[in-house]
């Protein structure tokens, strides 16, 4: 079950008790592991967004599904009910640091002595590369996107490389605000 997790460098803590069931969990209040990782922190405007969704299940008159993560927004798909589209956006310009993750499991305890296993990887981060004025874009069943070019830390001039496997409407907003209309494949937009 955490194999994914572990596959794509995602920090988790996975926690299985075998003697509880969900309605016994929550009639005693276990959240403490969980808890422990609500500390109020908030990452604003991250370099690197994935943000893949189901477009059939988006009904704004509903005000239900996703159309925004961060500096990208207005995510529009026409992929089949039952597909998802995925935005993969990195800004150069705001560069994570590097990486180290770290793998860890053992046995794990309720407060009240309810007995468990754990499973977690953790992160070490190390250096921040230097920044550079790009980003990109990989688009899977995307058809139109908004990036916003301050909140991504791209000034004048900066490069945005789009792959896309479908025509795309790229339109960006703060300096160098524009609409782009691309065909399928590898193009460059300067800011």
């Amino acid at each position: 079950m955490t194999e994914q997790f572990d596959s794509l460098g995602m920090r988790y803590r996975y926690e299985v008790y075998p003697n509880e069931d969900h309605l016994v969990w929550l009639n005693q209040d276990n959240l403490t592991t969980a808890a422990n990782y609500l500390d109020g922190t908030v990452q604003a405007d991250p370099g690197h967004i994935t943000l893949t969704w189901y477009p059939d299940l988006t009904v704004p008159k509903w005000g239900i599904g996703t159309n925004a993560a961060w500096w990208i927004s207005g995510v529009a798909s026409d992929a089949p009910a039952g597909s998802n589209a995925t935005v993969d956006a990195v800004s150069h310009a705001k560069p994570d640091p590097v990486v180290t993750t770290h793998e860890d499991a053992g046995p794990a305890a309720l407060a009240d002595g309810t007995p468990g296993v754990y499973r977690q990887q953790t992160w070490t981060t190390g250096a921040r590369p230097a920044a550079q004025n790009s980003a990109d874009l990989t688009l899977t069943a995307v058809k139109a996107l908004t990036v916003d070019t301050a909140r991504a830390g791209l000034t004048s001039g900066a490069v945005i490389n789009v792959h896309s496997d479908r025509d795309v409407t790229v339109t960006l907003s703060g300096p160098g605000a524009r609409s782009v209309h691309l065909a399928a494949g590898d193009h460059t937009i300067t800011v």
